[in-house]
């Protein structure tokens, strides 16, 4: 990539939303590459195509939509000059830098994009919160994302010596160390980067520092509150699914928000920027709440993780993590569908057949005991939560059965007759999979809340005014609580059980089964010793 602007005779590639995207010959080349072309094959969002049809665009199109975005954005010169400040850079170099990083800030996701990551979950990797630092940043380090640690890795000229994983855990430090090498040899393997008008290393590397936003003043790149990354996903994914909320104005949040360079920070207009800062925000909140987080969609997602488990069990870990970062999605779904396990067999075909367990109750975060939230809360700080869910999930499913069984399943009635017990009772033991399932979200371990490193500029009177976001926006601040509505735990019903339950004598319908389960549910939760000291803290 050379290190002007693209010129009339460039290579173009037309997508939707972002129109026709002007390319140089080196871009160019590097989007025929394998691992960038792997994109093509990994969808953007997952399996929410149950829930909403068009939902099949791809990493691939997003990344060239921040392209696009980039190259708007990088008119703005007082912005370019502040990015070259800061890595110690020419503004063309800043230039090539941005380009380099929109175009590769995905390159490390995983088979079925954020799938991979939460498998890794299972096995004790945390998906958020690997610690990695820059060399010759001194101490500042950023906590990123698996997926963004390995694409910052594989651009930039030597990972081992530029980039360090920080975690405590020497073990899984040296597992995405081992992923991260693999991805950047392939790479590297393409001759990419010896081809004429690659960029240089220092271009390389400050493009690598801008992919895991450090230092943080670069955080608005990929890794801030109001990023290119966030700006190309949302109206991507509003377009695709047909949800109008994710339509921001990147135009102005490009011209006005990001691109005010005050003492090297870029910043906010306060006049100018600010509200389209807040719609952006509001967007945001909305998107995941009916598209990202979707019950059906998170618990198809659920289920491929599991019927992956089923099949790698007896992998070593390392060997997992290599795979999955190898793999696209039909690689991916191809193991799943030649699965032996009657387990993994049953989650792959309620997913295909969109035959998925139902609902039969769900807590939001501040309905939840209050020692159950900050136990919860600090499984998930320690990366311990999903194990803790499935011990969880294994407790109530072994009292559900017991309950069945003795007869003692009071909340439902007439299911204490005896033909009900039995039937109820015949159901469980035919299950391969648990007969409840628990998602759990807990907002404090999620990045879902306004980033505070965000700075906010500007006054009628012409006066330099510096603070985060929070301070000059109500609409921000109340983002952060938005996400506690989320439901912080929702408990499914097998198909097979919830049939069965329907079947009941009218006296037992009449309390209505949904109702009567979710009873039980909060009971067990809630009214009962064993909530209070369920998830070990």
């Amino acid at each position: 990539m050379s290190a002007k602007s693209p010129g009339p005779d460039a290579f173009r590639v037309t997508v939707p939303v972002s129109g026709t995207v002007p390319l140089t010959p080196w871009e160019w080349a590097l989007l025929q590459t394998e691992p960038m072309r792997r994109l093509q094959r990994i969808r953007q969002l997952e399996a929410s195509e149950l829930v909403f049809p068009g939902a099949t665009h791809t990493r691939y199109e997003h990344s060239i939509g921040c392209l696009a975005l980039v190259q708007a954005a990088s008119r703005a010169t007082a912005w370019v000059a502040s990015i070259a400040k800061t890595y110690g850079i020419a503004p063309t170099e800043a230039t090539a830098a941005l380009a380099l990083a929109a175009l590769t800030h995905d390159l490390g996701q995983g088979a079925c994009s954020h799938l991979a990551e939460r498998i890794l979950e299972r096995h004790g990797v945390r998906h958020v919160g690997v610690k990695c630092s820059v060399v010759g940043l001194g101490t500042q380090e950023a906590s990123v994302a698996i997926h963004e640690y390995v694409s910052a890795s594989m651009v930039t000229p030597d990972p081992a010596n530029d980039l360090e994983v920080t975690n405590s855990d020497k073990k899984h430090a040296a597992l995405l160390r081992a992923t991260a090498s693999h991805r950047h040899q392939r790479l590297e393997e393409t001759g990419i980067w010896k081809r004429k008008g690659a960029p240089g290393k220092r271009v390389r590397r400050a493009a690598a520092r801008l992919i895991i936003g450090l230092p943080r003043e670069a955080a608005h790149f990929s890794a801030g509150t109001i990023d290119f990354d966030r700006l190309d996903f949302l109206q991507r994914d509003a377009h695709a699914t047909g949800v109008g909320f994710g339509n921001v104005d990147a135009s102005r949040i490009c011209a006005t928000a990001l691109m005010r360079a005050q003492h090297g920070i870029p910043a906010i207009d306060e006049r100018k920027g600010l509200f389209a800062a807040e719609h952006m925000l509001v967007s945001r909140q909305l998107m995941y709440e009916v598209v990202c987080f979707h019950p059906l969609v998170s618990l198809a997602c659920d289920l491929i993780v599991r019927a992956f488990e089923e099949v790698s069990k007896g992998w070593a870990v390392d060997d997992i993590a290599r795979k999955l970062f190898t793999w696209d999605d039909p690689a991916l779904w191809a193991v799943l569908r030649d699965a032996d396990g009657d387990a993994a067999c049953a989650a792959v075909h309620m997913v295909e057949s969109r035959r998925l367990y139902r609902q039969a109750v769900r807590f939001r975060w501040r309905e939840l005991h209050p020692r159950l939230r900050r136990q919860m809360a600090d499984a998930a700080r320690g990366g311990r939560l999903p194990s803790c869910m499935r011990e969880q999930e294994d407790a109530l499913n072994a009292k559900l059965s017991t309950e069945v069984k003795g007869g003692h399943l009071e909340v439902l009635g007439a299911a204490n007759d005896a033909g009900v017990r039995d039937e109820l009772t015949n159901a469980l033991g035919k299950l391969h999979l648990p007969a409840l399932i628990l998602r759990g979200m807990v907002p404090e371990s999620y990045a879902d809340g306004v980033d505070d490193t965000l700075m906010v500029t500007g006054t009628p009177e012409g006066n330099l005014r510096l603070g985060t976001l929070d301070e000059f926006s109500d609409v921000a601040a109340l983002s952060r609580q938005i996400s506690q509505r989320r439901p912080a735990l929702i408990v499914y019903v097998h198909p097979d059980l919830s049939t069965v339950l329907s079947g009941l004598p009218e006296k037992a319908r009449r309390a209505e089964t949904g109702k009567a389960l979710a009873q039980w549910v909060a009971h067990f939760w809630a009214a009962t010793p064993e909530s209070e000291g369920a998830i070990p803290g």
